[in-house]
């Protein structure tokens, strides 16, 4: 299973590098077709965790990978969102990031640490178009 977040993750970023890559396309296709096969007893709360811990070592595609099995499972998850926008934010797409931390702020107004990362973005976004 993990291998398999870890592979759509990759092929994610490289559909992100090259958007017109039929190769990429199709093999990240075939990839979600097998994932949705998988016999899954994990919770979206088991990707969150996942996601925390691919972040805290630095593997930021694949935190985001994690974020959204936890979406596919619970689409209003506010945390995944968050997540997602926190790992973009050091990938340095402050765009992605601060569009991900908007949703999270949307689904819950009072998340504070989702608020911080938007504010980054924000923040980062404009520094770095000057």
């Amino acid at each position: 299973m993990k291998k398999s977040i870890e592979a759509r993750a990759l092929l994610q970023s490289a559909l992100e590098l090259s958007p017109t890559d039929l190769t990429v396309r199709d093999l990240l296709a075939r990839a979600n077709r097998q994932a949705v096969n998988e016999p899954t007893t994990q919770t979206p709360e088991f990707y969150i965790g996942l996601s925390l811990q691919l972040y805290r070592e630095e593997r930021y595609a694949e935190s985001i990978a994690a974020s959204r099995a936890a979406l596919a499972l619970r689409p209003n998850y506010a945390e995944a969102w968050n997540n997602i926008g926190a790992a973009y934010n050091k990938l340095g797409r402050y765009d992605k990031a601060g569009d991900a931390c908007e949703e999270a702020l949307r689904l819950k107004p009072d998340f504070q640490l989702a608020r911080n990362n938007l504010q980054y973005a924000r923040e980062m976004a404009k520094s770095s178009a000057k």
